[in-house]
């Protein structure tokens, strides 16, 4: 997204009434309108045309956020806030204004026989961070070390994603199926009512057919199925995901804690999902509410 685009993303955000505010979990959590998608889309405008100068403070706003994809869906213009903010955030790279250095983002490397991928393992932190070179890099030595396998399976849906709709904007197409340790995998046992979480990263890559997953999942649940706001149109980040967790580790916690919260007051004793890093967010905060987290295929 070049600087012109910037502006023509952000030219209906200057007059609008914030339709966007009640649907950004990072917004509701920090309960805070600096880090709304409207205030960090004025921020990106006023970075771009120079009305704000540029320093690892005034860029800060821009990284809390999940790329869930909430907003755009709130939006009436669709306007895509998240592909804006990350290339706010490459300006700020590029300027030297980044509150996160590449070397803090961790990626890690999968082992040779491990038959899924770890979460992370695309680089996606790295893009979403604006570290376009350090993504390159790592993107394409993960599609060399990949080449081999018959099958790109990876257990986070942010991953999935990046690979599906990023990679291939570096030349770097699959030669594969890219898919979910959940799409191949049997869901596993539950006994007690079960709350299936969708995270958002799955419904906004449609290859990765989030309604097929929660269709596998209701069948799988039957008469345990709790109907909820934790999946579907109305599911909400749980704070696993963007840059989010890199600058408010504290505010990702409470993002789970409200997805766990919701949960339990529906009656739910369980919650299943078909992203394992979701899970794992989840399940760091889940034993002291009395809630069992679970993920398949992982």
């Amino acid at each position: 997204m070049s600087n012109e685009s910037i502006a023509q993303a952000t030219a209906h955000c200057v007059h609008c009434p914030t339709l966007c505010l009640d649907s950004c979990p990072v917004s509701t959590v920090e309960a805070n309108d600096v880090v709304s998608p409207w205030a960090k889309m004025l921020a990106a405008a006023g970075l771009d045309n120079r009305r704000i100068g540029r320093t690892p403070e005034t860029t800060a706003a821009l990284y809390f956020c999940s790329d869930c994809g909430a907003c755009q869906t709130a939006c009436k213009h669709s306007v895509d806030v998240s592909a804006t903010l990350r290339a706010a955030r490459r300006q700020a790279v590029g300027a030297g204004s980044a509150p996160l250095r590449s070397d803090s983002i961790n990626t890690p490397i999968e082992t040779k026989d491990a038959a899924i991928l770890p979460a992370g393992v695309s680089g996606v932190l790295l893009m979403a961070a604006g570290f376009d070179s350090a993504f390159e890099r790592v993107a394409g030595a993960a599609v060399a070390r990949w080449a081999s396998r018959s099958e790109w399976c990876f257990e986070s849906a942010e991953d999935a994603r990046c690979v599906i709709q990023i990679f291939p904007t570096l030349g770097l197409q699959s030669p594969r199926a890219v898919s979910l340790a959940a799409h191949t995998a049997a869901i596993p046992a539950v006994d007690g009512p079960t709350a299936y979480y969708e995270a958002p990263q799955l419904r906004q890559c449609p290859e990765l057919n989030a309604e097929g997953l929660r269709a596998q999942a209701r069948e799988s649940l039957g008469d345990q199925w709790v109907q909820w706001r934790g999946s579907g149109a109305e599911s909400f980040c749980c704070g696993s995901s963007g840059t989010y967790p890199l600058v408010s580790p504290e505010g990702a916690a409470d993002a789970a804690r409200r997805v766990l919260r919701l949960a339990k007051t529906q009656g739910a004793t369980h919650i299943l999902t078909a992203c394992g890093a979701s899970a794992a967010h989840l399940r760091t905060y889940a034993a002291p509410m009395g809630l069992n987290v679970l993920s398949w295929g992982v």
